[in-house]
């Protein structure tokens, strides 16, 4: 499950860090950028290709549109993913190893198999409401996220996967109320 989410954000950062890398100039009007592709792809046979994007480019900067390069000051895309990676990582350690947390999300999945909830449902209460709650009281993960960099934050945690690592309980209460 968050495994998914943190792939298609893979993919996505790896195509801004490769435009990273190249300095890349970036439009300073993207809506009128993106007319100005779709233009050009209505106008030409081959789309993208040298004629296309010099007619789109010339196009965009008739109607007012200009370039921009890329600023020193945005952390790169391949810094961003893996600080969701160290921040989800980090939740995982702290959610598996801190008894009062462990203890805290446990009683929580015990109490929703006896009240009857689904698997799915237990999964989305954990990743929305159990982990994060019982994370932001914790003062050494706080800590932790501070210490790894300016970007980590509790938002920066993938709580699906986090409770990806607690699902399997749900099952085995399950099977013992059976």
């Amino acid at each position: 499950m968050g495994g998914v989410i943190l792939t298609e954000t893979f993919e996505i950062a790896w195509e801004l860090m490769k435009s990273d890398e190249k300095g890349d100039n970036v439009p300073t009007n993207p809506s009128l950028w993106a007319q100005a592709k779709s233009k050009a792809k209505t106008k030409f046979k081959v789309y993208p290709s040298a004629y296309a994007n010099g007619w789109a480019s010339k196009w965009y900067k008739s109607k007012g549109g200009g370039w921009k390069k890329k600023g020193k000051k945005v952390k790169k895309s391949w810094d961003l993913v893996k600080d969701i990676a160290t921040a989800t990582r980090s939740a995982e350690l702290w959610a598996q190893n801190d008894e009062e947390i462990y203890f805290t999300v446990i009683e929580a999945i015990k109490s929703a198999v006896q009240s009857g909830a689904e698997r799915e449902d237990v999964h989305t209460m954990l990743a929305t409401q159990i982990l994060p709650s019982a994370m932001i009281n914790n003062p050494g993960f706080q800590q932790e996220l501070v210490e790894y960099g300016e970007i980590d934050a509790m938002s920066d945690v993938d709580w699906a996967e986090v409770a990806d690592g607690f699902i399997d309980y749900y099952d085995q209460y399950k099977e013992e109320m059976v």
